[in-house]
């Protein structure tokens, strides 16, 4: 497949970089954890999940309201640990005529490679986006190295 045939067909290039990305980290193997530390997991990888702060009507999400969400789907799906980190979020969505900025959350966690994590965070995604409204919600993974070190 060239190049220039990608640029064309965003979904094929999409497809070719995701296929990509997978065989080069399946073929990396896991680097031993430091010493005095323990693998968090034998194959880990870390998600981003991207929360708008934003409701439609253009007002900001109440505090409360995200807690409570985070209690219910996210806890509640992953009771050993996350971290929620605050962010300026820019998005152009579909029939948005400008970048829109908004306050933002990002829940970052390290999980076990496979479709289990993976599912959950994806439920996690599609349950903020109809409980707020929001047109789309951002998930990132990689493979990861991740440790215990006490």
């Amino acid at each position: 497949m060239k190049v220039r045939n990608l640029r064309r067909q965003p979904m094929a290039a999409l497809l070719f970089l995701s296929l990509t990305s997978l065989l080069i980290s399946a073929c990396v193997a896991a680097k031993p954890a430091p010493a005095g530390c323990s693998p968090l997991f034998e194959e880990a990888m870390v998600t981003e999940v991207y929360f708008g702060l934003s409701g439609p009507d253009g007002r900001s999400i109440p505090r409360k309201d995200w807690q409570a969400f985070v209690k219910s789907d996210v806890v509640a799906a992953f009771p050993d640990g996350f971290t929620v980190i605050p962010a300026q979020g820019y998005w152009r969505g579909e029939g948005m005529a400008k970048t829109a900025q908004e306050n933002s959350l990002v829940l970052k966690i390290i999980h076990p490679a496979g479709a289990g994590a993976l599912k959950k965070l994806a439920g996690i995604a599609k349950s903020y986006a109809r409980r707020f409204e929001q047109q789309a919600v951002l998930l990132s993974t990689t493979a990861t190295d991740a440790a215990i070190c006490n």
